[in-house]
């Protein structure tokens, strides 16, 4: 007598089916996580080694690198005198600590052409990409760009008005440093650590920005680093209900003032690496006063630039309140 083989049915064939979808749908938010979890580290390793990068600098050269300024002549780095508009002759923080970013060739290369060539933008003589300076995260980043995910404190916007033509150094961590032979106004100061009264562990140094486009863009501080402003032309305008995350822009400023707050796509926050090199993962939820507060390094000399207007007690008031560590 033959036994009969057995086999699936189709409603146990469809039940099966059924289990391995509702796995494969459990697992794969699981294996996302660990995917995001997996960038969003290397994202801080990134910015931990730029932190490092800076401090390494600044321990060579007793202050720290600018947030943008003029390559082309050496030091101390002040535009040749036939500058004019062209802001492609102006190089970002990142030309500055290549060496500490084991690019000395690459820096070596940019230097010498644009020693001999004034007039060479900076993208001419740059190089490409460069790995450290790009959040695995970061969608923009494709084959052809030379993409940066990170901006620098720029602290407060700049102006143009004598006698303090860019940044005070107590507003942010680094700062413009931009003078031709024939400008008036004073030279720029030059930013150190031991300059960061409100304390290192209290300033940002870097943070994530994916709306920025390149390292070798330096046209404003818009394309290097985060910034923060306040409306001038509404005296009772004080940001206190805005994510440091939102990407509306403000009612007054540069067209591209979204480069002002921090952005990322980890879920939730965005990485910072503060002045002492620590890497921390903020809420996107932050009050947008709290995040002024640790862009300014040393409040209670915080400053105002230009125009005198009814706004001033108000943003000094709240930047120069010490920070406490349930605040961020």
């Amino acid at each position: 007598m033959k036994s009969r083989r057995s086999a699936f049915t189709i409603v146990e064939m469809l039940v099966v089916i059924s289990i391995i979808v509702v796995l494969a749908g459990l697992l794969l938010p699981a294996v996302q996580a660990a995917r995001e979890a997996a960038r969003r580290a290397q994202c801080s390793n990134n910015l931990r080694n730029l932190g490092l990068a800076v401090r390494q600098f600044e321990t060579s050269k007793l202050f720290l690198p600018p947030s943008r300024s003029f390559p082309s002549i050496g030091p101390p780095y002040v535009k040749p005198d036939n500058w004019d508009t062209d802001f492609n002759l102006v190089a970002s923080w990142v030309h500055f600590i290549l060496p500490e970013l084991d690019q000395r060739s690459l820096a070596d290369t940019m230097r010498s052409t644009l020693q001999s060539v004034p007039t060479t933008p900076i993208m001419s003589a740059a190089g490409g990409k460069l790995s450290i300076l790009i959040c695995p995260s970061d969608s923009t980043n494709d084959d052809t760009d030379s993409i940066l995910s990170y901006g620098c404190n720029s602290g407060r916007s700049d102006v143009f008005n004598p006698p303090f033509p860019f940044d005070w150094p107590a507003n942010g961590a680094l700062t413009t440093r931009i003078k031709g032979r024939l400008d008036t106004f004073p030279e720029p100061a030059k930013s150190a650590t031991a300059d960061f009264r409100d304390g290192t562990t209290n300033t940002i140094l870097f943070a994530e920005n994916i709306d920025l486009f390149s390292w070798q863009i330096a046209n404003t501080e818009y394309d290097v680093g985060v910034v923060w402003t306040i409306d001038t032309t509404n005296p009772s305008f004080l940001p206190l209900n805005i994510g440091a995350g939102d990407d509306a822009s403000y009612p007054a400023g540069p067209t591209d003032e979204f480069h002002a707050r921090p952005s990322s796509e980890h879920p939730g926050g965005f990485n910072f690496c503060m002045a002492d090199g620590s890497v921390k993962f903020v809420a996107e939820a932050i009050d947008y006063t709290v995040f002024c507060r640790l862009m300014t390094s040393n409040g209670p000399k915080y400053d105002e630039p230009g125009a005198k207007n009814a706004q001033i007690p108000a943003v000094q008031a709240m930047q120069r309140t010490p920070l406490n560590e349930t605040d961020f």
